[in-house]
């Protein structure tokens, strides 16, 4: 299938809800809220490789200098999205609560296959060390953070640590740990060669195994024809004891990535990490991309997860 259909094949699953989060097209328009617009620092390069390495870097007007950190990866299928994209409702409840805000863009599919994407999230943990002082930013509160495919890169953050496999050193900051010091992950893919399964447990269409889905696209050929490739992707192999805390959510009606991909995350971790290090939150009814996940009561809950942690 030609790439132009990609999109329409998938594109749906991975396009906000009437209502739902907004999305900014063009990556130099100026956020829609003063909240982000107050301090900030918009298209910085974090690597040279390729124009994708880009972030933006929103500080907040209040809270404890140095700055504990979010570093937020978006979704998108790895395939499209930016780092703009719903980002005021992402970053404006962690920058009220004192959180400075990173927001990432990483080489999507289309212009590089796995572990392009894993080793540009590295880059940014290993760029946002190297310019803690610069901007008042905590080295050792790292939060990675994440929806959909951005949350899968957020979990393999946590998981992979220094593998070298999953870094590039040779991108920026080699001297610098990219290690994270949190996960706060949103209904995420994870084990991709199981989602095809648990969709049709869950009653649910399987659409995962073409060869044009998301995650053949990630890979670079269809998942059920390259297992390795599927197995390097997941973060559940690279579990190791002093993996960070975890904190995952996911929707029970999400049919774009079965909630059992999150439930296996987190049996997964707590048998390495214990159940006092992972939360695990269901949302009944909850859809893919749904605006509830990120809704007050909720966020309250990631709150109380990041202060019992990042103390």
């Amino acid at each position: 299938m030609e790439k132009r259909n990609r999109s329409i094949s998938f594109g749906n699953l991975f396009t906000p809800p009437p209502g739902g989060t907004s999305t900014i097209p063009a990556a130099d328009k100026t956020p829609p809220s003063p909240l982000l617009t107050s301090a900030s620092f918009i298209n910085v390069k974090y690597a040279s490789e390729s124009i994708d390495q880009k972030l933006d870097l929103y500080l907040p007007a209040t809270g404890e200098k140095p700055f504990r950190v979010v570093a937020w990866f978006h979704g998108g299928g790895w395939f499209l999205g930016d780092k703009q994209d719903g980002i005021a409702e992402v970053a404006e409840p962690f920058l009220s609560d004192g959180y400075a805000v990173i927001s990432a863009n990483y080489r999507l599919s289309r212009r590089a296959v796995f572990p392009a994407q894993i080793h540009d999230a590295k880059t940014v943990i290993r760029w946002i060390r190297a310019n803690a002082a610069r901007y008042h930013l905590n080295p050792g509160k790292i939060v990675a953070a994440g929806g959909s495919a951005g949350g899968h890169l957020a979990a393999l953050l946590g998981t992979s640590g220094e593998i070298k496999e999953m870094e590039d050193l040779s991108s920026g900051n080699p001297e610098q740990s990219s290690r994270v010091n949190a996960v706060v992950e949103w209904y995420g893919p994870i084990d991709f060669l199981q989602m095809d399964p648990q969709h049709t447990e869950l009653g649910q269409p399987a659409y995962h195994g073409v060869e044009n889905s998301p995650e053949s696209n990630l890979i670079g050929g269809t998942i059920t024809a390259n297992p390795e490739k599927c197995r390097a992707a997941n973060p559940i192999n690279y579990i190791k004891k002093n993996n960070p805390p975890f904190y995952i959510q996911h929707g029970k009606a999400d049919v774009a990535v079965p909630y059992l991909q999150s439930v296996k995350l987190a049996e997964a971790l707590r048998a390495v990490i214990g159940t006092e290090n992972v939360v695990l939150e269901i949302l009944e009814g909850g859809a893919h991309l749904d605006p509830v996940h990120m809704s007050p009561p909720y966020m309250k809950k990631v709150f109380s997860f990041l202060d019992k942690h990042l103390r």
